[in-house]
């Protein structure tokens, strides 16, 4: 008696799905589904996305040192710099 036939036993009311459905089955469209993804969204633009997250960095730099600058000549006026 093959293992199979064994589980089969305990499966009687529904032995086709079960010798059907599978972990396999139910991973190899979602592995599919990502690679897909990866292949065709993620990969064309790493490279402009690259660019704009190096340029979206350097605009909040120069925004966060242009704030505390005003932040700075406010304190020396109000002399509440420390």
């Amino acid at each position: 008696m093959l293992e199979s036939d064994i589980f089969a036993e305990y499966f009687y009311f529904c032995p086709t799905i079960y010798q059907i459905m599978n972990l396999q089955s139910i991973l190899a469209p979602i592995v599919d589904a990502l690679q897909w993804t990866f292949r065709h969204l993620l990969e064309p633009m790493t490279h402009w996305f690259n660019w704009v997250c190096i340029v979206a960095g350097f605009f909040g730099i120069w925004l966060w040192l242009r704030m505390q600058k005003k932040f700075t000549a406010k304190a020396e006026r109000e002399g509440t710099i420390i």
